[in-house]
């Protein structure tokens, strides 16, 4: 459930922004990484595979807007104390960012393999790359063993190299448990049963494992691990932030996928034709009558363009889309609400700058 966002562009007369400030500097620390990842005592026993290891993380994190990187340094540089910054913790705040992107990027070569995806990024996807096929399915494997050798790098000698080993074994498996709770629905339209397809479900099980703490909680926990003296009084309310900023930013993206040009998003929606257990199927479920019902059970889940096409017109009929941008309205006041809400004048900022980037996604 990937999608390209159009986060941190920056137009030639366009006034440098803190956020624009530090992506650049992010964007900077990763060839130093990826160096001193390749220097690795263990990885450099074999250089082929350090060779193609390096070659793997090059070609599945280009193209992207790097989010959550960037929120993880931005967190930082928002939520410590002035006081407090350093010059040493705001490049680990950008190694730990880096960390982040390169676990995401393990999840979508595996998202694309397990959907048969053709694009990410404008590019074919890495499994569909020469000599790659399965291979794909170890070079995850690498990917995330390559995260863990970074953390090891830059942290092992640190008081926070056990939490941040924490944060990152919970992110692998949330996020291992919202692609399979995914992909296990996917089985259901083979017996054309979508009883499964309920916007609970949607809510409670592949929002928040696929999303919420991935994309937004962790770039603020990665943030916390290396802050001096932090009172997580201080983040009461940040949990019911994020879930909703969870609900938008999943609603978007299947937005994107059924409505948004491939040439904007640099991905060909594919919901339809796989049977996802998306925004549309399970809000048309809720909408339609019993004829309706049974044109979805018909033609959901088809490669058939005609089907694909059938389904979109019976989202039309149904004014989903109408239905969509109100919705998203209204999340979007309730996200603003709670946002204000909170104890923390510099966490409402962060957030705003959050809301401000996701508000204009579709």
């Amino acid at each position: 459930m990937s999608v390209v966002l159009k986060f941190f562009t920056c137009p030639a007369k366009q006034k440098q922004t803190p956020e624009m400030n530090i992506e650049e500097k992010f964007r900077e620390e990763l060839p130093g990484i990826l160096d001193n990842l390749m220097a690795s005592p263990k990885l450099s026993q074999i250089p082929e595979v350090a060779t193609w290891v390096k070659k793997i993380l090059e070609y599945n994190l280009r193209g992207s807007k790097y989010f959550g990187g960037v929120m993880v340094a931005l967190a930082y540089d928002m939520l410590e104390k002035p006081e407090n910054i350093t010059e040493e913790n705001q490049k680990l705040s950008r190694v730990l960012g880096w960390c982040g992107e390169m676990a995401r990027c393990a999840f979508c070569i595996s998202d694309d393999l397990m959907d048969k995806s053709t694009t990410r990024h404008g590019n074919p996807c890495w499994y569909l790359m020469p000599n790659v096929g399965l291979g794909a399915v170890n070079d995850c494997m690498l990917v995330f063993s390559s995260v863990m050798e970074t953390i090891e790098i830059y942290f092992l000698e640190t008081p926070y190299f056990k939490d941040i080993v924490r944060l990152i074994h919970k992110t692998i498996l949330y996020c291992s448990m919202g692609q399979q709770a995914d992909f296990m629905l996917l089985s259901h339209h083979v017996n054309k049963d979508y009883s499964q397809f309920t916007m609970e479900r949607y809510e409670t099980t592949i929002v928040p494992y696929v999303c919420r703490f991935c994309t937004f909680e962790l770039p603020v926990l990665l943030a916390l691990t290396i802050m001096k003296d932090v009172d997580m009084k201080t983040y009461d309310g940040m949990h019911d932030v994020c879930d909703k900023l969870s609900k938008l930013y999943v609603m978007q993206d299947d937005y994107l996928d059924c409505y948004a040009d491939e040439a904007a998003t640099g991905k060909v929606g594919n919901d339809i034709q796989q049977g996802k257990c998306s925004w549309f199927a399970v809000t048309a479920l809720q909408r339609c009558n019993e004829a309706q019902r049974k044109l979805f059970t018909k033609h959901y889940a088809s490669e058939n363009p005609e089907d694909v096409a059938i389904i979109k017109k019976l989202y039309g009929d149904l004014k989903l889309e109408d239905l969509f941008k109100q919705k998203e309205v209204e999340l979007y006041d309730d996200i603003i609400r709670h946002v204000h809400a909170l104890s923390s004048s510099a966490l409402t900022e962060y957030f705003l700058i959050i809301i401000d980037k996701i508000s204009k996604k579709s």
